[in-house]
């Protein structure tokens, strides 16, 4: 029971020291970019002479155009089909069937879109030095920082243990 209090002991200890330095993050921002999206057909205008037996005599020469400046996020593109008068005119009509329409995006060129911007920030300590001229001590001649975190852990976590015990002795 009393290893087990001292390894709880230890263990906290360890995980609060593993947050004893503020940490430095990359802050990113955001940018957004719009895509480039294009009206398409789903499938093939068919468009066919009325009455029939004109078909087999005339062909038919249709497109479709579609209205700009849509929101591709409200609804799908307004196409419609244009057809030339067909030479059998006006002894015969173009009937199409209603054509389906999506959109078709794609990603913008690198050019056309910013990157991100990047900057890495750090926490703040609890007690900082005001901003001004600091001779900063390098690793050589400070000693703490040339001690293995390891090596403190298990010093502190052993002068625990002696004070639990010599709580334990007096309880």
């Amino acid at each position: 029971m009393f290893q087990l209090i001292i390894g709880i002991t230890c263990f906290l200890f360890v995980a609060v020291a593993q947050t004893c330095h503020p940490e430095c993050r990359y802050v990113c921002d955001d940018p957004v970019c719009k895509a480039v999206c294009f009206p398409v057909l789903t499938h093939p205008i068919k468009c066919q002479l009325f009455p029939k037996y004109y078909n087999e005599h005339y062909t038919t020469n249709c497109s479709h155009t579609c209205v700009e400046d849509v929101c591709e996020a409200d609804s799908c593109p307004m196409c419609e089909v244009r057809c030339t008068p067909p030479k059998c005119a006006p002894n015969c009509q173009i009937e199409c069937e209603q054509i389906q329409t999506a959109w078709y995006c794609v990603k913008p060129e690198a050019k056309d879109c910013d990157p991100p911007r990047c900057e890495l920030q750090c926490e703040r300590p609890t007690c900082e030095a005001p901003a001004g001229n600091y001779t900063i001590p390098t690793k050589a001649s400070n000693t703490t920082a040339a001690v293995p975190n390891s090596h403190v852990k298990k010093e502190v976590c052993g002068e625990l243990a002696v004070i639990l015990i010599f709580l334990m002795m007096i309880l």
